[in-house]
């Protein structure tokens, strides 16, 4: 059986308690409210999370549950809000959760970070069901607002996308394979691949750690400002405008403006990419969308109609 519950009263607000205990803890909906997005941005984030993120989301739950008696690590309570934000998606899989038990967790498939240490998976089992309770509150709450839909793409925040990316552009980081979820195709990008023949795998963009040190490498002509790598979730959503490369049916340019310079900035994506990604357990493929490069660009050079289709926006 789960291993805590709600006590969600008029008076005392929302508040958790161990089954059978006398430790309990208040919920603000400022706690519901962080978990929510620090799921979602390590959901985002694939198979092997940066350090700082399983920190940060794994200490945040442990603020949220009354843990005595058997510890509940860092990286035990990550994996129980991965199983939890994995849960609502799958109706079943969700009702299994909620009944308890190891095989429930398994079947999430939210353990391929550690194996399967059998205390690891009876602690993210005990927790994973409160904190999925906790998750569909958020989501009710969030339902009307702008982020709904970034979410729901499993994007990450643009706040914990400038923190890494300010990581990984440090002079001393070297490349991991880590991969950030920082946007969608829109219906637009969609339909102009669809017209190319391009049968897409998923909708999602994403960029590696190595293509972000790629973009500023001290070799590079015309290379984007670190400001400007740091809101690429942000660029990648509302571009000026998206070009599809006429000679490279898989491509398309994100343009955008860069304040102080007459030239355009642009990221290039390629779509149904076969991308190495390292996991703990080896290195992996997997079928992507992935930035690949950025840099700046004149406008002349983007108007050309032989090598570029305007897909959205206006240059």
């Amino acid at each position: 059986m789960p291993d805590f519950e709600f006590l969600d009263g008029p008076d005392t607000g929302l508040t958790i308690r161990r089954v059978g205990g006398a430790e309990a803890k208040a919920v603000s909906p400022r706690h519901v409210d962080d978990l929510s997005v620090l799921v979602d941005d390590a959901d985002a984030t694939g198979e092997e999370p940066p350090d700082e993120l399983v920190e940060e989301l794994g200490e945040l739950v442990l603020s949220v549950l009354p843990v005595s008696g058997e510890v509940l690590s860092a990286r035990d309570a990550y994996l129980a809000a991965i199983a939890a934000r994995r849960a609502l998606d799958d109706g079943d899989l969700a009702a299994a959760l909620e009944k308890g038990g190891i095989s429930a967790v398994h079947a999430l498939g939210a353990l391929p970070f550690i194996g399967a240490a059998a205390r690891s998976v009876r602690a993210v089992a005990k927790a994973a069901p409160i904190l999925a309770k906790l998750l569909r509150r958020a989501k009710r709450s969030t339902d009307a607002t702008v982020e709904t839909a970034a979410r729901a793409g499993r994007t990450v925040s643009k706040r914990w996308f400038a923190r890494w990316s300010d990581k990984v552009l440090a002079s001393n980081y070297r490349a991991l394979g880590q991969l950030a979820g920082v946007g969608k195709l829109n219906a637009k990008a969609r339909t102009a691949l669809n017209s190319a023949g391009i049968a897409l795998k998923t909708d999602g963009i994403v960029v590696s750690d190595k293509e972000l040190i790629h973009m500023i490498r001290a070799a590079k002509k015309a290379r984007l400002p670190n400001k400007m790598i740091r809101d690429l979730p942000r660029l990648v959503g509302k571009p000026r405008a998206i070009l599809h490369d006429k000679g490279k049916r898989d491509t398309l340019l994100y343009v955008f403006d860069v304040p102080g310079d007459p030239r355009l900035g642009k990221f290039v994506v390629r779509v149904n990419i076969n991308q190495k990604v390292r996991t703990p357990t080896g290195n992996r493929r997997r079928t992507v969308n992935s930035v690949r490069s950025g840099g700046m660009v004149a406008r002349r050079n983007l108007i050309d109609p032989t090598h570029y289709d305007l897909v959205d926006g206006r240059l």
